[in-house]
C-alpha cells in the first residue's frame, strides 16, 4: 500500500500507527507512478521500529487542556538517557477541515515562530490550551522506555518523562526541607503524599474549597464561586445534580429551573447561568440538595490555579467512605466520567461546598493528586 503523506487519515494510523518514506520507485505501483515519491510512504508492519529518521510515527497526543487528538510525529530525535532533548517535526489532525495542521521545530529551515499560534487557532483553541503535548510512543518505537514517554513544546522540544521527574523530584525535596520544618515545630500533619498507594484504590481524592459555613450563608455568593465553582463550569462539557429523598422542594425547583429530571439526576443545562442566582443550590449543605457533579476537560495550568484556591489534599479511606456523604449514583457517574478521559468534580451531598472529590482518569491520578498537593494552601 503506497499513500501521500498528506492524505493519511486517523483511520490509517489507527490500522498502521508507523509509515515510511518510498525513496525507491521501482517499489511504487504503475498507477501510482504520478506520485511524488519523496512524500510517499509505506506502512511498517513490524514494530517497533529501531530507526525512526524516515518515518512518520502516528499517534494520539494529550493537549494541555486535556483532550486528546491525533497527531504524526516526522523527524524524530528522541531525548537522550543523559538529560539532553529531542525534536520532532509535529503534524496535528484538524478535524473540521480534515487536515493536518503542521509545525517544525526550531532547528528546520522552515520553522515558523507564529506556527505554535496558527495551529492552535485553527483547533479553535488557545495557545496554553494546546502546549506542551504529551505524548506516549511504547510500542511504535524501541529505545529506553522513560524516553518514550514525556511532553513536546511549542518549539517542537521533546523532554522525556525521566526529566519531568527529576524536576518533581528536586520540588519534592525542597518539600522535605519544609516538612522536617514543620515537624519541628509541631506543626506537621500526616504527610499527603504518603497517601498515593490509597490513592489507587479509591481513584479519587479530595481538597477542602470554602471551609465552613453558616446556614445563613447559603443564600449568598461566596469566594469559592469565583475562584473555584466558575472556572470548572467555564470547562464543563457535561452537569448533574443526583438529588435524594431529603433534597427540599424549593431546591428541587430550583434544579429543575435550569435543568431537565431524568431519573434520580437533573442533566443541567450549561447554556444556561446555572451558578449566579442559584447560590441556594450551591451552598446547600446536609443533604437537602443531594451532590453536585461537573465533568470538565481542563488543563494543568487551569486546574492548578484553581486548587491554590483550595486546601488540604487528602485521600478517603475507602470508596464506602464517600458513600457516607453521596448517592451511589452520584460516585457511579464520576467513576465513568473519569473513564472517559474527563474530569470530574464532586460536591458532596452532605457539606456544600466545604469540600470537593476530583475523580481524574487512572492515568492522570497520581499527577493531579501531586499537583494539588503543590498548589493547595495549607490551613496551618
Amino acid at each position: 500500500m503506497i499513500k501521500e503523506v498528506s492524505a493519511l487519515t486517523p483511520l490509517d494510523l489507527r490500522q498502521y500507527p508507523v509509515w515510511e518514506y518510498v525513496f525507491d520507485l521501482d517499489r511504487v505501483p504503475e498507477c501510482d507512478q504520478d506520485m511524488p515519491t519523496d512524500t510517499s510512504v509505506t506502512p511498517v508492519k513490524e514494530l517497533p521500529v529501531d530507526d525512526t529518521g524516515n518515518c512518520v510515527i502516528g499517534t494520539k497526543v494529550k493537549l494541555n487542556n486535556g483532550t486528546q487528538e491525533w497527531a504524526m510525529l516526522s523527524g524524530l530525535t528522541l531525548p537522550s538517557p543523559d538529560g539532553r532533548t529531542g525534536t520532532v517535526f509535529v503534524h496535528l489532525f484538524d478535524q473540521k477541515r480534515a487536515e493536518w495542521a503542521d509545525f517544525p521545530p526550531r532547528d528546520y529551515p522552515v520553522y515558523r515562530a507564529d506556527a505554535p499560534r496558527e495551529v492552535s487557532a485553527l483547533l479553535g483553541l488557545a495557545m496554553e490550551d494546546v502546549f506542551p503535548l504529551s505524548y506516549d510512543i511504547r510500542g511504535l518505537v524501541a529505545g529506553p522506555e522513560q524516553m518514550l514517554q514525556g511532553t513536546i513544546g511549542s518549539d517542537g522540544t521533546m523532554t522525556a518523562l525521566s526529566a519531568i521527574r527529576n524536576e518533581s523530584v528536586s520540588m519534592e525535596a525542597e518539600r522535605e526541607i519544609a516538612v522536617k520544618d514543620l515537624k519541628r515545630r509541631g506543626l506537621w500533619k500526616q504527610d499527603p503524599l504518603s497517601l498515593i498507594g490509597l490513592l489507587y484504590k479509591v481513584g479519587s481524592f479530595h481538597v477542602g474549597v470554602q471551609g465552613f459555613y453558616t446556614l445563613a450563608q447559603e443564600n449568598t455568593t461566596l469566594p469559592s464561586h469565583a475562584h473555584v465553582i466558575r472556572p470548572l463550569l467555564d470547562r464543563a462539557r457535561e452537569m448533574r445534580v443526583y438529588h435524594t429523598d431529603s433534597s427540599s422542594e424549593e431546591l428541587r425547583k430550583d434544579m429543575a429551573s435550569i435543568g431537565t429530571l431524568v431519573g434520580s439526576y437533573f442533566e443541567i443545562d450549561l447554556a444556561k447561568e446555572v451558578l449566579r442566582g442559584h447560590e441556594r443550590l450551591w451552598n446547600a449543605q446536609c443533604w437537602r440538595r443531594g451532590s453536585i457533579v461537573i465533568a470538565a476537560l481542563i488543563g494543568d495550568r487551569e486546574l492548578g490555579g484553581v486548587l491554590s484556591c483550595c486546601s488540604e489534599p487528602g485521600v478517603a479511606s475507602s470508596i464506602y467512605q464517600l458513600r457516607k456523604v453521596n448517592p451511589a449514583s452520584a460516585l457511579s457517574y464520576a467513576q465513568d466520567v473519569a473513564k472517559r478521559g474527563l474530569i470530574a468534580f464532586v460536591f458532596p451531598a452532605s457539606n456544600g461546598i466545604e469540600s470537593m472529590d476530583v475523580f481524574p482518569p487512572a492515568e492522570d491520578l497520581e499527577r493531579l493528586y501531586r499537583l494539588s498537593v503543590a498548589r493547595c494552601r495549607s490551613l496551618d
